[in-house]
């Protein structure tokens, strides 16, 4: 199909909209440019010698990027952010599988003040089509005064070379984005390094590269006495044996809807528990009342139903951000996202905890309930709860970690190494989660 689109009287290389040999459709379209002539009845708009002049001018400024959009993303959002090799317009190289993942780079870098264009290829297996159509729009853009670079990573092998050759025959430099460093294919000559990727990216803008729409949830903070207490709970066993205890009552009162739950005959002769409950009413979590536990709020029923793991883990990973120089751009906990998977599937979850380190992406996922060796259901729906969102959100190289309070027996660690899931558990690896945090990122 041939589309239409306004042509300079000009430059005859500005012919856009016609139909490369092979079926390729070489128009190139800005997603944001008013059509300002009417092709088919042959009229041309001529801009004034002034404005003219201004847009020469413009062009010879602006840096653009050509890259080939694919289902990973990254490679190509996060060198256009780069201060080094910063663009002002990106052309996307497009194949029709991709059309919706160039909605989502749109939404992404719009706000950044990017130019997103778009060069639309038939087939993305075709290599002397693609080749054609991007020898095409590097002279038009070349002529137009452009500094052009083409990031070769994405797209198909026959588009990735085809990218490359275009590049060298037209004396534009072009680079090869692996392990979040640029490295030069051709750099015509002016011996340029390599270098690591700027981490710029944002949680929300890494997420909505993929389709995702993030959402916080609102956060009440955790007062410094109450957190104090949680902190000695890891560190002090006659308080630790009763998490799992707390963690039932607790559950018990939401399940009911209320802030209150009646303790059984076992639990009030329980000291160990009884020592906790005091401490936990001296800190305004709960009340007690003769035979039964009542919470002070949902904020604190929450708190004492797993909660305070979430909070722990986060705050820890909150101080290594410092420690980091950097690499730990930003990070989020309490979180929903919505959107599709790779198979267009409804995705829609809540993340306990989510960083973004060197442009890559991590899923914490915490749990206080103790699991058992008998095949128990909840640490296998946390595994593969990781397990999908990893694969669907964080892409080629997502990771998930599950921390547990309690051990993770020995079956349920084989599969999580079958999935490439890390865990972190036990009161003593739980209290050294920064540590342990430090060198999963790293």
């Amino acid at each position: 199909m041939t589309t239409n689109f306004p042509v300079s009287c000009n430059a005859a290389s500005h012919q856009v909209g016609t139909l490369a040999p092979n079926g390729v459709s070489a128009s190139v379209f800005s997603l944001d440019r008013k059509l300002t002539a009417d092709c088919n009845r042959g009229t041309f708009l001529k801009s004034d010698a002034k404005t003219a002049a201004a847009n020469d001018k413009e062009n010879s400024m602006t840096t653009t990027h050509i890259c080939l959009l694919s289902e990973q993303p990254i490679p190509n959002l996060a060198p256009l952010l780069t201060a080094h090799i910063r663009a002002d317009n990106v052309l996307f190289v497009v194949s029709p599988q991709q059309l919706t993942a160039l909605e989502h780079m749109k939404t992404v870098l719009g706000p950044r003040g990017i130019r997103v264009e778009a060069l639309e290829i038939a087939d993305a297996m075709d290599y002397p089509s693609v080749l054609e159509a991007l020898e095409s729009t590097l002279a038009q853009r070349k002529g137009n005064g452009e500094q052009l670079l083409i990031n070769a990573t994405g797209g198909t092998k026959p588009m990735s070379i085809a990218a490359h050759m275009a590049g060298f025959n037209a004396d534009i430099p072009v680079f090869y984005v692996e392990n979040d460093r640029v490295h030069w294919l051709d750099d015509q000559g002016e011996e340029r390094e390599a270098f690591d990727i700027e981490e710029r990216l944002k949680l929300k803008e890494y997420l909505a590269a993929y389709g995702f729409n993030l959402e916080g949830r609102k956060i009440t903070p955790v007062p410094v006495d109450q957190f104090k207490l949680f902190q000695e709970v890891l560190t002090i066993p006659s308080f630790f044996a009763q998490i799992k205890t707390l963690n039932y009552i607790a559950w018990q009162a939401a399940e009911s809807g209320t802030l209150t739950t009646p303790l059984s005959v076992a639990q009030k002769n329980n000291q160990g528990l009884q020592a906790l409950l005091d401490k936990m009413r001296d800190t305004g979590l709960i009340e007690l009342g003769g035979h039964e536990v009542r919470f002070t709020s949902p904020d604190s029923r929450d708190l004492c139903n797993g909660l305070w793991l979430e909070e722990f883990c986060y705050r820890e990973a909150e101080k290594l951000k410092g420690m980091l120089g950097g690499k730990l751009q930003d990070l989020g906990r309490s979180l929903a996202i919505r959107g599709r998977g790779k198979g267009r599937e409804p995705v829609d979850n809540e993340l306990d905890i989510a960083l973004l380190h060197d442009n890559r992406f991590y899923l914490v996922e915490c749990k206080t309930r103790h699991f058992n060796d008998k095949g128990d259901p909840d640490v296998e729906e946390a595994l593969y709860k990781l397990a999908t969102l990893r694969r669907n959100v964080g892409g080629l190289y997502g990771k998930g970690l599950l921390v547990s309070a309690y051990p993770v027996a020995d079956k349920h660690k084989r599969r999580a190494a079958a999935l490439d899931i890390a865990i972190c558990d036990g009161a003593a690896d739980v209290a050294s989660f920064r540590s342990y945090l430090k060198t999963w990122l790293v």
